[in-house]
């Protein structure tokens, strides 16, 4: 079988080539053949730049080959003019394209596997899926650039620009998301020009990669989530692939560059002191005037430091550079000045002190990477944008500010220069981001650390323990699950429909499974939870030990760390005999968990017969509000023999929790404080919810989800559905069934329900009679739905709900409210969160035979959602999870500190 065959198409221009060459390169790595679509004069420059020229094809090369189209320029014409390189991509550029990739396609042996295109490179897209290949989007620049053309139709709608992309109001502020902080509209890349015509002309092409994003399913991007998560968030397609750097192995591949390296000045390099040198240059557009030159050489010659300066053949806009009188004699060794410099190589150069850029996204990358600061001169488009992260976000650099007259002053460079070099603070700042780039470089590159990961076999456990699975992952681990057989088959079953395709049975996208029986035949309910404690309490531990031994005994296999649910005592237990950090996983709220580790306090809520006393009012802690006896949620279940066996388990957790320093928990701070004062191991991370970016993910749902509900809903008003859901676990019988239709019929309410297959506790769904004729299309029933899109999606009113940890994290979450109805276990205390701490829900009260009345339901209903004290209440709380859980949020970054510590325990790092 031959290679895959990809056929990459940058743009014509030197920042957009350069990063794209290097992904071919990988490519051809990792098997693939490419070839490359690029100009006449762009294929001429980069072969004479490239090294040993010698001892290059022209036409092919180790892996790599190029076709060419002509840009329709003069050998003579200026192709840094924006103006005409725009025509030329927007005109003819796609009819040579489209040309150009049939005949490779329609060659039998040259079969395209996918095409890889710049996003401004719409005709490549276009004509890849018409001819049924495979096409995905590539970005050089920042993803806050690709968010910003991707955000064209709302900012156009909105009425923020005009037709031709000009703010309608000078330096408005807008904010794309909440996660993503403020910018001035000045700041839109296709803004950052002088000339009106240049304005139109780049926002021509925003318009082409805006039409792009919407033809591919992924977008490859030059960047990582460690500097840009909140743009990262406004782009689902994104996938972050950077830092694009060429490492030592592509000295002798093209790089990409249209000049030649002049590598003297890592020579005099070698002879400047550290941090000692100004590293100076400007990409391959940017155009200074003679009088900036001038200043920009004064400046340098006063800071005092020794300086490397690239002056390209074409910086000047007159012909030549003319230098200060007696600029170069009083330079002497002081100061290198090159046509061209390795610039990858020189960043990384232990003499250089600081980078004066005109932060293009490549040397924004190498300089970050390199952990470098910066003095900022942008030039225009997006280069504006990237100072602004340099200088405003990341705080690892200076702006240089011109006076009146446009010109950057040579006091202004000295004074900058200055500052810089003795600020403390960006120096460490820089390194941080150099730290993080690394650690992304070796999540793909090195060998990656090995957690195993030990949920409890019910899917209110599996599923934020999967998603934890996924960021570790994301983080750069590789995960071994480890559940039951049963669990397995169910959650690769449900992945498999959920996505119509095939799934590794054993492995997926990093997460591998060890599976282990669970003592139950085929057509056993384990939704019997007297049956899950009985394993629990019995096999489970010597199964997980035996599991968890072998694991380690494999050389390539070296588990880093153990994170256990505080139910799988074995887990930990093993690991600390095995000398493996180990961390606790507690999946419910921190106020089940401190139930749990105050269970001293059991015998004031018990009488000497053992008998619970229902009413008794206990305090944990003088912060904690008060509580029925009633809500501990191992009383919460009417079953005295489930209410033993759930008893049971909690010395196992009591004892786990002294083998551990850290316990992770899915919540934060801002909704369970006075929980968390009670826990002094409790880190918490949540909320744990998968995004976009875990479409293709396994889940951890037992059930395939039924995506149809989502066109229903974008049918429906907005706030106008109720979305009813029970879980895995909760069950209803005839009575309760038919009662709950009725009062979902009487709401007058559109509205969705969750009708799990195993709901009933008998053998099948019967509904009332003609329910569903006279439902029409007001209601949609489905067996399992994508429940966090569903309750992120603007129709949803409210949230009848169990009240599961899971079901409340999420309506908290998108600030939905709730009609509660829990079950069992924690879910009572849920409740009590929801309705009486939080105040963002109604409890459903049943009659005297247990019933929750299809008047109550009605009645409840309309109350809660004529209460705009609730909605406003639930809408504060959705924005402190969004702030929790954002790039600064306390959860990533206890999340992120938690990683850390396991990598230096593991001696990963």
């Amino acid at each position: 079988m031959g290679k895959p065959h990809a056929v990459v198409v940058p743009l014509p221009a030197q920042g957009h080539v350069l990063p794209l060459m290097e992904l071919s390169n990988r490519l051809v790595e990792r098997g693939f053949r490419v070839t490359l679509l690029c100009t006449e004069f762009d294929h001429a420059r980069m072969m004479a730049a490239a090294p040993h020229k010698e001892s290059q094809s022209q036409q092919d090369l180790e892996g790599l080959c190029f076709v060419t189209v002509p840009d329709g320029l003069g050998s003579d014409d200026d192709r840094s003019d924006g103006a005409k390189l725009t025509e030329f991509i927007i005109g003819d550029f796609k009819r040579l394209i489209e040309d150009r990739l049939r005949k490779i396609h329609d060659r039998g042996e040259d079969k395209i596997s996918c095409v890889i295109a710049d996003l401004c490179a719409f005709a490549a897209v276009s004509v890849a899926k018409e001819m049924g290949v495979p096409g995905v989007g590539f970005s050089s620049s920042s993803l806050g650039s690709i968010a910003q053309s991707a955000h064209i139709p709302k900012l156009l709608e909105s009425g923020i620009i005009d037709s031709n992309g000009e703010p309608r109001f000078e330096n408005q502020t807008i904010q794309l998301s909440p996660t993503v902080p403020e910018m001035s509209t000045s700041h839109f890349w296709w803004s950052c020009f002088n000339e009106a015509m240049s304005r139109n002309v780049a926002f021509r092409v925003a318009l082409e990669a805006t039409k792009t994003v919407t033809l591919v399913d992924e977008i490859l991007c030059n960047s990582f989530a460690g500097i840009e998560a909140p743009a990262l968030d406004l782009i689902p397609k994104a996938i972050p692939i950077g830092p694009l750097l060429s490492p030592n192995r592509t000295v002798s591949k093209p790089a990409g560059h249209f000049w030649a390296e002049d590598s003297s000045c890592l020579k005099w390099l070698d002879q400047q002191q550290e941090r000692s040198v100004i590293y100076v240059a400007f990409g391959s557009f940017t155009i200074l005037n003679q009088t900036q030159f001038q200043e920009l050489a004064a400046g340098l010659e006063r800071s005092g430091w020794p300086f490397l300066w690239v002056v390209r053949p074409n910086l000047m806009s007159s012909s030549t550079a003319v230098y200060p009188e007696d600029f170069l004699n009083r330079l002497g060794n002081r100061g290198k000045i090159v046509s061209w410099a390795p610039q990858q190589k020189v960043l990384s150069h232990p003499a250089i002190a600081c980078f004066l850029s005109h932060c293009g996204w490549n040397s924004t990358m190498e300089g970050l990477c390199n952990g470098v600061p910066f003095l900022c001169w942008p030039y225009f488009a997006d280069q504006i944008l990237n100072q602004n992260y340099i200088c405003k976000v990341w705080k690892i650099g200076f702006e240089l500010k011109p006076n009146e007259d446009g010109i950057v002053k040579r006091e202004e460079i000295q004074r900058k220069i200055e500052d810089l070099l003795c600020d403390e603070g960006i120096k460490i700042r820089a390194m941080k981001i150099k730290d993080m780039a690394e650690e992304s470089v070796e999540t793909r590159m090195g060998k990656k650390p090995h957690a195993v990961v030990v949920p409890l076999p019910a899917q209110g456990h599996v599923l934020p323990i999967m998603e934890l699975s996924h960021r570790l992952v994301e983080r750069g681990f590789r995960v071994t699950l480890l559940c039951t057989e049963f669990d397995h088959a169910r959650m690769i079953s449900a992945a498999q429909r959920n996505e119509s395709q095939s799934q590794s049975q054993q492995g997926i996208e990093g997460i591998s499974f060890a599976t282990f029986p669970d003592g139950l035949e085929l057509e056993d309910d384990r939704g019997d939870a007297l049956k899950l404690s009985e394993f629990f309490t019995g096999s489970y531990p010597r199964l997980i030990e035996d599991l968890l031994s072998k694991i380690q005994e494999r050389e390539e296999d070296k588990i880093c760390c153990v994170i256990a649910d505080l139910c799988s005592p074995a887990a930990l237990s093993v690991a600390k005999e095995m000398g493996v950090p180990r961390v606790g996983f507690w999946s419910a709220s921190l106020g089940t968990l401190a139930q749990v580790l105050h269970i001293s306090e059991a015998p004031r809520v018990r009488n000497h017969r053992r008998q619970r006393l229902q009413d008794q009012i206990i305090q944990l802690s003088p912060t904690m509000p008060g509580m029925s006896a009633s809500y501990l949620w191992w009383n919460c279940f009417s079953d005295p023999m489930i209410r033993n066996g759930s008893f049971k388990l909690i010395p196992g957790t009591t004892q786990t929790v002294t083998l551990i320093d850290e316990i992770l928990c899915n919540s934060f701070a801002g909704i369970e404080a006075t929980a968390l004062d009670l826990i002094p191991k409790a880190i918490p991370i949540g909320p744990l919810l998968s995004s976009n970016r875990t479409v293709s993910k396994i889940g951890g749902h037992f059930w395939a989800d039924d995506s149809s509900c989502l066109a229903w809903l974008d049918q429906q008003q907005e706030r106008s559905v109720i979305y009813v859901a029970f879980g895995s676990f909760a069950i209803l019988n005839q009575a309760q069934f038919e009662e709950l239709g009725a009062g979902l019929e009487q709401t007058g309410r559109p509205f969705l329900w969750v009708v799990r297959p195993n709901l009933m506790s008998g053998s099948a769904v019967v509904y009332p009679e003609d329910f569903l004729h006279r439902l029409g299309t007001r209601g949609k029933i489905v067996s399992w739905a994508p429940q966090q899109k569903v309750l992120s999606h603007p129709a949803v009113a409210c949230f009848m709900s169990h009240c599961g940890w899971n079901s409340t994290m999420e309506g908290l979450s998108n600030g939905v409210p709730f009609l509660c109805w829990p079950y069992f276990a924690d879910q009572i205390l849920n409740q009590n969160y929801i309705c009486e701490v939080w105040k963002v829900g109604v409890e459903l009260k049943p009659d005297e035979d247990g019933t929750v009345k299809r008047e109550e339901i009605r009645a409840k209903t309309q109350d809660l959602l004529s209460d705009q004290g609730v909605k406003a209440r639930a809408m504060r709380i959705k924005e402190m999870a969004e702030e929790t859980a954002g790039v600064f949020g306390n959860s990533v970054r206890n999340f992120d500190e938690i990683v850390e510590k396991i990598k230096r325990l593991g001696g990963i790092s």
